[in-house]
């Protein structure tokens, strides 16, 4: 944003120079790139052309008489189009210098001398504007130096963060001038004069939706004549960057310079129907802009209409059909506020970047900035274009914006910048940015935010306002800090950190995939899931968020496989989502995906290959559970609902909990991704692992004593998980040291649904050698125990 030194000094009383002003900016978080000194050479002076003659030797230049204030006139050949008698101009006399390599001299152009040279504002370094010769105020004294009638100046080149949509202004930059010199600011407002008719009956206003419009206002001046705006306006609107075009256009964009505030001016006799309808475009609607461009737009754009038609493209660009012409007598002024992401949108995808859609973009004040901007730019008009501003102000406001507050703690300041700070220098430095103490309570403060602060959301917002006027250079080098230099446990990181690391080690390595999928593959993996949908996707694949990690490892398989790459073990810790309803957010969860195919270990010279199965994936997933601490682990044959999986899978529960289902994957689903071979896949929730408590490791010596082996073939149920008998073995005695399935048998003899399972149970004490009577008694209590809870018994 470019600034004018002399125009930030009207509104704050600063008596530094434009470098250390810059500097000064740069330590409160606004950077200058550029300064611009705006002086006038010594030997411009003012003249005056009393006669304006054809050039004998050239239709396009002109011979002029200029009075400059010496006893005789100055002969000067110009060529500008608009030179003429009785103008004041800038007249450059031989021997000015101009710029590095510009010096004027006496010289003979096409046989006419000439004694000096007329100047544009290009060749005084003022604008880039050279279309003609500058003319200055008709008062200018003949003669006078014009660096005289044009004071120096400095245009300050400011980068602004996004964020610091606040300061796209000069009152905003005055703010934080104030501020930060703790100097006064003068308001730039004005107050109109009205006079005729309520604005009511001219015209009316309302407001379709409130949620891309939730203010909107208006004012009328009637009885305007559209001409040139006076010099010291289009000098300001030129230094700043933008075009001058006439004196009701330049008082809007004056009034975007000066108070950030965009506006636009209507010609209200080509308002149809006396009224302004906010409302959203049709789907594929046509609109002619300013720059006479057509524009298909949207159902999501926002438009200013009349009774008939569209007349502007809200927040971004007016229409063609009510633009300020010759001949209009009567201005509408509009001053609103529209919603950042919805202007923002519509500028992104019509390619359109304007000065009022950046402003906002980023935030606009609402509130009485509106106010201020409108009154003043009625009141500017008025002096500038004459006509009469009509009584009263049309304020539609369906959806007031309320006013923040946020506590701030002195001692969350003192932590934070580890700096020791009272109470009152804190809230000294909230109330010199416009903000207001409304409260104090158990030693905090309570700071209402002004509402062109978009950007102060927080309590840690706060504490950076207070340190940008504290100064971070004034904050003293200490050997010790009283800040926290350690971050924070992250108990989630770290359980990630160990998953990562046992899969790692197991062979496996990581993929990461997008967290959006398709419709038809939602639907063909979890059909009986809701999802979580979005409502604008980039396209059909992104159309919803993933419920299953299943669908994304499935895709990078068949990638490999089609690139030759065989064998493939892949893991991906990530999160699903599921739709709770739609006033309830939706269900995260993190869990940790594995998908095994093909060979798990290649051929050597001394082995076959070792192809991936389920009781490979078992093996994997039992030493990640001990990687995470997971003491016990147990596997049940998974319901024939979930429809990723063959009946060879299970579900497995982590220390009694719930965690996830591992299996192999149907046959169809492989074929849809063109996968031939076998697919095992498990999918863990890693919740149980990040809820469960740090175990205390004790050291356990190794027994000296010699251990018991027995062996137990139990008949049982088909159906029943030999896990559970484990379980309750390995439960008899604090003298059963392991429990180890080694055979299972099924056969006529034991009868339809039944197995025999033998398992074999080591005993052992830490202090003495078990005795046969001891050894005997738990057996018998292991049998008893699996009878009497399981209805299990030995086999004969």
């Amino acid at each position: 944003m470019k600034l004018l030194y002399n125009w930030l000094k009207e509104l704050v009383a600063i008596t530094v120079s434009p470098e250390q002003l810059a500097r000064d900016l740069a330590s409160i978080g606004l950077e200058v790139e550029a300064i611009e000194r705006r002086r006038i050479p010594d030997g411009v002076v003012v003249g005056e052309v009393t006669a304006v003659g054809p050039h004998p030797n050239a239709d396009r230049l002109k011979i002029c008489l200029i009075d400059s204030g010496g006893p005789q006139p100055a002969k000067v050949v110009c060529g500008a189009p608009n030179v003429r008698p009785g103008i004041k101009v800038a007249m450059a006399s031989p021997g000015c210098v101009l710029g590095p390599n510009m010096v004027v001299e006496k010289v003979r152009i096409r046989g006419v001398e000439s004694a000096g040279m007329l100047c544009s504002e290009r060749e005084l370094s003022l604008s880039d504007d050279h279309s003609g010769i500058m003319e200055l105020p008709a008062d200018s004294a003949n003669g006078r130096p014009v660096c005289e009638v044009i004071p120096e100046d400095a245009v300050l080149d400011i980068e602004l963060t996004p964020n610091r949509g606040d300061c796209l202004s000069v009152l905003g930059i005055a703010r934080e001038v104030a501020a930060k010199y703790g100097a006064p600011l003068k308001s730039p407002a004005l107050a109109p004069e009205e006079s005729g008719e309520d604005i009511t009956a001219y015209i009316s206003v309302s407001i379709e939706n409130a949620d891309a419009c939730p203010r909107y206002m208006g004012r009328l001046v009637r009885g305007v004549t559209i001409a040139e705006s006076p010099d010291w306006l289009k000098q300001r609107l030129l230094a700043c960057g933008l075009r001058p075009i006439n004196n009701v256009v330049d008082v809007t964009n004056y009034i975007l310079l000066l108070f950030g505030q965009p506006m636009h001016a209507f010609d209200h006799a080509t308002i149809a129907g006396r009224q302004i309808i906010v409302r959203n475009a049709a789907e594929k609607q046509t609109f002619v802009t300013l720059d006479d461009v057509e524009r298909t737009l949207s159902s999501q754009d926002l438009l200013v209409c009349d009774a008939q038609n569209a007349i502007a493209l809200a927040g971004v660009m007016g229409g063609a059909n009510t633009e300020i012409a010759e001949g209009t007598t009567d201005v509408f002024l509009e001053c609103a506020f529209f919603d950042p992401v919805s202007v923002r949108k519509t500028a992104k995808r019509l390619d359109m970047s304007t000065d009022s859609s950046y402003r906002f973009e980023r935030g606009v004040d609402p509130g009485d900035g509106l106010v201020a901007a409108i009154d003043t730019a009625a009141e500017l008009m008025r002096r500038l274009a004459g006509g009469t501003v009509a009584k009263g102000t049309i304020d539609a406001c369906p959806k007031p914006i309320e006013k923040r507050s946020i506590a701030l703690r002195p001692s969350r300041v003192q932590r934070l910048l580890g700096i020791t700070i009272s109470k009152d220098e804190i809230a000294a430095a909230l109330t010199g940015l416009g903000m207001r103490i409304v409260d104090e309570n158990d030693g905090a403060l309570a700071a209402e935010v002004p509402l062109f602060r978009h950007d102060l959301l927080l309590e840690a917002d706060l504490v950076e306002e207070v340190g940008r006027l504290y100064g971070y250079d004034n904050i003293p080098a200490a050997e010790t800090a009283t800040v926290p230099l350690v971050r924070p446990a992250n108990p989630a990181r770290h359980v990630f950190d160990t998953v990562r690391k046992a899969l790692a080690y197991a062979g496996l390595h990581e993929a990461v995939t997008g967290s959006m999928t398709s419709e038809k593959r939602r639907a063909l993996l979890t059909p009986a899931v809701e999802p979580v949908r979005i409502l604008n996707p980039l396209n059909p694949d992104m159309a919803q968020m993933r419920t299953t990690l299943l669908g994304n490892l499935l895709e990078t398989v068949a990638y490999n496989i089609n690139r030759k790459n065989t064998g493939n073990r892949f893991f991906e810790i990530g999160r699903t989502f599921t739709s709770r309803g739609v006033n309830e957010l939706p269900e995260e969860r993190d869990v940790v995906a594995i998908v095994l195919e093909g060979d798990y270990e290649a051929a050597t010279w001394q082995r076959k290959a070792r192809k991936a199965d389920f009781f490979v994936l078992k093996a994997v997933l039992e030493s990640l559970a001990v990687q995470c601490g997971v003491r016990q682990t147990s596997y049940k044959a998974a319901k024939s609902d979930d429809t990723r999986f063959a009946p060879e899978s299970a579900l497995v529960t982590w220390n009694n909990g719930a965690a996830g289902i591992c299996g192999r994957i149907r046959e169809e689903i492989c074929g849809v991704f063109d996968i031939e071979t076998p697919v095992y896949y498990a999918e863990m929730d890693i919740t149980p692992v990040l809820s469960r408590k740090k175990d205390i490791l004790r050291y356990v010596p190794v027994s000296r004593h010699p251990a018991v082996e027995r062996d137990f073939s139990f008949v049982m149920p088909e159906n029943l998980v030999s896990s559970v008998i484990m379980n309750e073995i390995a439960g008899v005695s604090d003298l059963v040291e392991s429990v180890e399935p080694f055979d299972v048998y099924r056969g006529d003899k034991l009868g339809e649904e039944l197995k025999s399972v033998t398992f074999s149970v080591r005993l052992r004490a830490p202090d003495r050698t078990l005795t046969d009577t001891e050894a005997d008694d738990v057996c018998a209590r292991i049998v008893e125990t699996v009878k009497d809870r399981h209805g299990v018994v030995l086999r004969s």
